[in-house]
């Protein structure tokens, strides 16, 4: 097996329209199962997978880690849900990606097919 490989990225995620922060949350763990099913070998994922995401206007923040394809483990810090608002409407992500076997561009790419199905964004863009 050939080093590990380790991939983070931040992104800003803005929405077309405001989507409900349950559909949020259902949205990003679609995401992070996407990218652990790209980089799986036989059903096994052979590393990690997290994401955080925060929301800059409400408040928040959500955890989502993958090592196993069958699940995905969500954790908040208060403000996650305390914050009131009708809808979500930008985001900032950080994905964090460390597998055996697979090289940057292969993590690189599963990551970027995963971000793009999160549905009707305005914008998907790098923070710096």
């Amino acid at each position: 097996m050939r080093d590990a490989t380790v991939f983070s990225q931040s992104r800003r995620i803005v929405f077309q329209t405001p989507v409900a922060r349950n559909s949020v949350e259902a949205l990003l763990k679609a995401c992070i199962a996407n990218v652990g099913k790209q980089l799986s070998f036989d059903s096994v994922i052979p590393g990690q997978i997290k994401l955080a995401a925060s929301l800059p206007r409400e408040g928040g923040v959500l955890f989502l880690s993958q090592t196993t394809l069958d699940r995905v483990d969500v954790q908040t810090l208060p403000g996650w849900h305390d914050a009131d608002c009708p809808g979500i409407s930008e985001m900032e992500i950080v994905v964090n990606v460390m597998v055996f076997g697979l090289g940057q561009e292969t993590v690189a790419n599963a990551v970027a097919t995963s971000l793009q199905g999160l549905g009707d964004t305005n914008e998907i863009r790098e923070i710096t």
